[in-house]
C-alpha cells in the first residue's frame, strides 16, 4: 500500500477498506512489530512517527500488521486475526498478515509501478493460455506478487497447474489444465476467487523463479545486452517495487541470453557438423580441430579453405 509521508490514521484505514471490501474503518486496527514486541498504531502521531523513523533509516517501506476488531456487546471488544469474523465473541489466535506500507514524498509526484497494472486475478474460468503452462506460471506469479496473499502451488506439471491459499480455512483455489495432446495450450478449469483468510499486501521480498525474472527483463536485455546485473536489479525494484538480488538478476540475464543466442555449450557440438560440411563441399581444405577427450571440452580449431590456400600460392 503506497502512502504519503503525512498520511493520517483515518485516511490510511479508508485506503485499506477501499482496497479490501471485507473490512470497515471501525473494524480494524494496526500495530508495528519490532524486536519481537508489538506496538499499536492507534493515532495520527504513532503512524507518522513510524514513518519518520523509517525515513531516518533510509528505508522506503515498512511492514505493519492489520487485525479485525470484534465488538462484543456495547462496552468491550476483542481482537482477532485478519480474517473475517464469523460472529463468535471469542478472539482467534494471532495469526496476522502484514501490509507493506510504501512511503512517498508528497512534494514529488508518485511514479506508478509497472506491477500496479498486473491483474488481481490469474484468469477467469474458461480463459485460455495459448503459450501453455509457462504462461500460466507467469500469470500466477504476477497475481501472488500483486496481491501479497500466501499462496502455495500443489501441482506444477506439463499437463496441469494448481494453486491454493496456504491458510487451511480459506477456499481460494486456481486450477488450469492442458486442452491438447501436446500440452501447448492451457485453460482455466476452476477458480474460487474469494479469500476469507484476511488481507494481502505488497511484499517486496517475495520469492519468484528465474523464468519469471527473464520474462520481465527480456525486452530490456535485448535492447542493452551488456547491461550489468546490478543495474538490472536496481531498475527492477524501481519499476516493479519488488526486491531483486544480484544473483537473480545475473541468472535471469543468462536465461535471456540463451533465448537470444542459444546454449553456448550445445553450440560447440555443431562444429562436428560444420567440419564434415567443409570436407564435403571444400575438398582440399585444411582443418585442425582439438578438444580435451577427458573433459569433453573444446580447445581450438584452425580452418584454411582450399581456395584460400591456392590463392595464397599465387
Amino acid at each position: 500500500m503506497r502512502v504519503n509521508t503525512d498520511i493520517k490514521l483515518d485516511e490510511f484505514k479508508e485506503q485499506i477498506c477501499k482496497e479490501w471490501k471485507q473490512f470497515t474503518p471501525l473494524g480494524i486496527c494496526f500495530f508495528f512489530r519490532e524486536g519481537g514486541k508489538d506496538f499499536p498504531l492507534d493515532c495520527d502521531y504513532s503512524l507518522q512517527a513510524l514513518i519518520s523513523i523509517t525515513n531516518s533509516k533510509k528505508k522506503d517501506s515498512v511492514d505493519i500488521f492489520l487485525q479485525n476488531v470484534i465488538h462484543v456487546g456495547s462496552s468491550s471488544s476483542s481482537r482477532a486475526d485478519s480474517s473475517i469474523s464469523n460472529g463468535s465473541s471469542t478472539s482467534s489466535s494471532r495469526n496476522n498478515r502484514s501490509v507493506a506500507m510504501y512511503l512517498e514524498d508528497k512534494s514529488k509526484p508518485a511514479k506508478p509501478l509497472l506491477s500496479d497494472g498486473w491483474p488481481k486475478i490469474p484468469g477467469e474460468i474458461g480463459h485460455v493460455f495459448v503459450e501453455g503452462v509457462k504462461q500460466v506460471r507467469i500469470a500466477f506469479t504476477k497475481y501472488r506478487l500483486r496481491t501479497g496473499f500466501n499462496i502455495v502451488v500443489t501441482h506444477n506439471e506439463r499437463s496441469r497447474f494448481t494453486g491454493k491459499c496456504a491458510e487451511e480455512r480459506c477456499g481460494w483455489k486456481f486450477h488450469a489444465a492442458s486442452i491438447d495432446e501436446r500440452n501447448e495450450m492451457f485453460q482455466v478449469r476452476s477458480y474460487n476467487p474469494e479469500h476469507i483468510c484476511g488481507v494481502g499486501g505488497r511484499n517486496m521480498n517475495q520469492k519468484y523463479s528465474t523464468s519469471f525474472t527473464s520474462s520481465l527483463i527480456e525486452e530490456e536485455v535485448r535492447k542493452n545486452p551488456h547491461k550489468k546485473p546490478k543495474k538490472i536489479a536496481v531498475d527492477f525494484q524501481t519499476n516493479y517495487g519488488i526486491t531483486m538480488e544480484y544473483y537473480q538478476a545475473y541468472n535471469g540475464r543468462e536465461k535471456v541470453y540463451k533465448t537470444i543466442y542459444g546454449d553456448d555449450v550445445k553450440s560447440y557440438s555443431h562444429l562436428v557438423w560444420y567440419i564434415d560440411a567443409i570436407k564435403e563441399t571444400n575438398p582440399g581444405s585444411m582443418i585442425k580441430f582439438e578438444f580435451d577427450p577427458a573433459k569433453k571440452q573444446f580447445q581450438r580449431i584452425f580452418i584454411a579453405f582450399d581456395a584460400c590456400i591456392k590463392g595464397y600460392r599465387f
